[in-house]
């Protein structure tokens, strides 16, 4: 059953319910973003954004 999803199209790649048991093929299974690099921006902008305040956190009470 494996290897007939993995030949098959995007299309045809559906969920499928046989009683009880769900069967999904590995792309509706994984957890994986359709697009990584906005995952990577949207990293990076929150890693800066936190260098900064933290930064500032530190710098602002030291020049008083």
């Amino acid at each position: 059953m494996m290897l007939f999803a993995i030949l098959t199209t995007a299309k045809e790649q559906m969920m499928e319910k046989h009683g009880d048991q769900i069967e999904v093929t590995e792309r509706e299974a994984g957890n994986k973003p359709r697009a990584p690099h906005n995952v990577r921006i949207v990293l990076a902008a929150s890693l800066l954004l936190a260098v900064i305040v933290m930064s500032m956190a530190w710098i602002i009470p030291a020049l008083s």
